[in-house]
């Protein structure tokens, strides 16, 4: 890192939030809060999962049709590019869309109160 302080666009940290927004694609390790950004943000997203449930968020990515899995370094490139086009970018913005109107908090709080009340 300190080879490219001083380097335009080098930064320590910088918020998700603020950058995702200005990315035409993202590549995360899977952490749940880089997808959760990254899916918040609407923009396609490629995974590559270094532990546990990284690979499973990818595998969700991939089956929402908002991004895709790569396994290994190889693959990075190639699933950036398998992204880029307009029918991943309109479901990625679709699923934004959608989650930003979505309560949440509720539906879980429902689901839960139905197991609960099926496991009686």
């Amino acid at each position: 890192a300190a080879a490219l302080a001083g380097e335009a666009g080098v930064a320590a940290f910088a918020p998700l939030t603020a950058l995702l927004p200005r990315c035409c694609a993202a590549v995360v390790s899977g952490a749940y809060g880089s997808v959760a950004a990254a899916v918040t943000a609407g923009i396609p997203t490629v995974v590559h999962p270094q532990l546990f449930d990284q690979f499973w968020h990818g595998r969700q990515v991939r089956t929402l049709g908002v991004g895709a899995l790569a396994r290994t370094v190889g693959q990075v490139a190639d699933r950036v590019e398998s992204i880029l086009s307009d029918d991943v970018r309109a479901k990625a913005r679709d699923l934004a869309a959608s989650m930003a109107t979505e309560d949440g908090v509720g539906l879980a709080v429902d689901a839960i109160g139905r197991a609960i009340s099926t496991a009686d």
